[in-house]
């Protein structure tokens, strides 16, 4: 039988269900069951085994506690209602407003900071999506990490003891952003997917202590990855999946002792 090794550190109650999936799929378990018992139906409402085995799989596992909406994982279900293959039923759902007044997330406060960079350009995407490289070299500018610098020092209560997540676009872009922090006297990193791994849980263990303010991350920190003190959040790249947004921001939601709020900075063009 076909065994599939999960991290705990994956599952957890801000994001867990997403990974479930790709290791599930990564295993090849999906192939075998529908190699072995096949689809059923051939309209469009046709269903595989491997799909409910995994949707029933992923629920089992995450109990519920995933950020992720299912109805938003597309990649996998092609945007079909997934109730069916749970009898209709909903265990849980809970919605970040609800969260908040329940006390169970960190209150936070949402100041957009607009640049003039200009991301209209056709050129700039790809399909439906955006050229990451080409939106690297505009992300990439001098004069955009200066009007970052000065939100800093217009929003923070304390911009140099902060202990801060920005989220870039590429490794080049968290680089960048790293060395600009730096050159302007703050304690910040870059850590991404060719960070050696005792570097990765070093840099991690710092921001938590607090010796290090700013790590500049892409998208390895988007979830199993649990440091409640972190207390500011940077979007410094435009976001277009609000799942991935969701993650993101809650990697400053948890609770923390005496931690009273998170302070979110969105730089959109």
């Amino acid at each position: 039988m076909a065994k599939i090794q999960l991290k705990s550190d994956n599952i957890n109650p801000f994001g867990g269900l997403f990974s479930i999936f790709q290791q599930f799929d990564r295993s090849g378990l999906r192939q075998t069951i529908d190699s072995a018992l096949g689809k059923r139906g051939t309209t469009k409402a046709a269903f595989s085994h491997g799909d409910v085995f995994a949707s029933l799989f992923g629920s089992y596992l995450c109990g519920g506690d995933c950020i992720e909406d299912v109805m938003n994982i597309k990649p996998f279900w092609d945007g079909r209602d997934l109730r069916p293959d749970f009898g209709g039923r909903i265990s849980a759902e809970i919605r970040l407003p609800q969260a908040l007044q329940a006390g169970l997330l960190t209150p936070f406060q949402y100041l957009c900071i607009s640049d003039d960079t200009d991301l209209s350009d056709d050129s700039l995407w790809s399909g439906q999506k955006y050229n990451i490289e080409r939106l690297a070299d505009k992300l990439c500018a001098q004069s955009r990490a200066k009007l970052i610098v000065d939100a800093l020092h217009k929003y923070l209560v304390d911009e140099y003891t902060c202990q801060a997540l920005c989220f870039c676009v590429n490794k080049r872009h968290a680089d960048f952003m790293a060395e600009q922090l730096r050159l302007y006297g703050f304690n910040a990193e870059s850590l991404t997917s060719d960070t050696p791994a005792e570097k990765r849980k070093r840099l991690a263990n710092s921001l938590c202590e607090g010796t290090l303010h700013y790590l500049c991350v892409v998208d390895i920190f988007n979830e199993g990855v649990d440091i409640p003190e972190v207390d500011t959040v940077l979007f410094l790249r435009p976001t277009e999946s609000l799942t991935i947004f969701l993650q993101q921001l809650g990697r400053g939601l948890r609770l923390s002792v005496g931690k009273t709020e998170l302070t979110v900075l969105p730089i959109w063009s």
